[in-house]
C-alpha cells in the first residue's frame, strides 16, 4: 500500500484508534502485537496517529468496550483533522483538510 501511495504522490496514515483501559485487559499478548505493528511502521516509515492510550478518551465516548459513540467519533475527528492540517502547513502543501 505504501509503494501504491508513493507512485501516486499520497500520505499514506496509519490510525491507531484509542481503547478503553477494561478492553485492553482482555486482549491476549496487546504487547507483543503492538511491537510487530511498530515493527511495519517503522520499517516502512509510515506516519502514524497513535490514540492508543489517548487520555481524552473516557469512558463516555465508547458504546461499548472497543468501539467509539458518536461523541468519541466528533473527537477523534477533530483530533486527526487538526493532524492533517497541521502536516499539511508545515509540508507547504496547497490544500487543508
Amino acid at each position: 500500500m505504501q509503494k501504491l501511495a508513493n507512485l501516486y504522490g499520497h500520505n499514506l496514515f496509519i490510525i491507531i484508534p484509542p481503547m478503553r483501559d477494561d478492553y485492553k485487559q482482555h486482549i491476549p499478548n496487546i504487547q507483543y502485537t503492538l511491537r510487530h505493528i511498530w515493527q511495519i511502521i517503522e520499517q516502512y516509515k509510515i506516519k502514524t496517529l497513535n490514540f492508543f492510550d489517548d487520555k481524552d478518551f473516557t469512558k463516555e465516548h465508547f458504546g461499548d468496550t472497543d468501539h467509539l459513540n458518536q461523541k468519541g467519533a466528533d473527537l477523534l475527528t477533530q483530533k486527526i483533522k487538526k493532524y492533517c492540517n497541521s502536516y499539511l502547513i508545515s509540508s507547504n502543501h496547497p490544500t487543508n483538510i
